[in-house]
């Protein structure tokens, strides 16, 4: 429910500062609440939950395509420029699919042949993350670093 509200009402997506920081603030209360349940979800749920937001906001700003598929971040586009500030976020690059990816610790393929992004979308759903360039976010001035 969060991830689908911070890309609602993202500044960066046409929403309000007001509105993301309210959002935010209740989310850290369910966050932080010692009866808020996470029994029966794995380390990689928990992760994936807590640090879904922090790792969208760290490439929002850049000019890529950003999607979620179930518990995975991918991102494509012109990477290139990007790969080492994506690389220090935490995604890694998969060479069959010429795309970054970031997943939480516990939610490894148990896949030996890579399946194509189509049928990982088909299985899984996918959401697209409308990103609002900002040439300033890991790079040096446009160059990159």
């Amino acid at each position: 429910m969060y991830k689908s509200l911070a890309m609602k009402h993202h500044p960066d997506r046409g929403g309000s500062n007001e509105t993301m920081q309210q959002l935010n603030f209740e989310y850290e209360l369910i966050i932080n609440n010692p009866f808020f349940n996470f029994s029966g979800q794995s380390e990689g749920e928990k992760e994936a939950f807590i640090k879904f937001p922090e790792i969208l906001e760290k490439i929002i700003g850049l000019d890529l395509v950003i999607e979620i598929c179930g518990q995975w971040v991918w991102v494509s586009g012109n990477t290139f420029v990007h790969r080492k500030y994506l690389k220090e976020c935490g995604f890694f690059f998969a060479p069959n699919k010429q795309v970054w990816y970031w997943r939480p610790i516990d939610y490894s393929s148990g896949n030996r042949k890579p399946l194509p992004m189509d049928e990982i979308r088909s299985i899984y759903g996918s959401d697209s993350v409308k990103s609002n360039p900002n040439p300033k976010i890991g790079t040096k001035e446009g160059v990159a670093v």
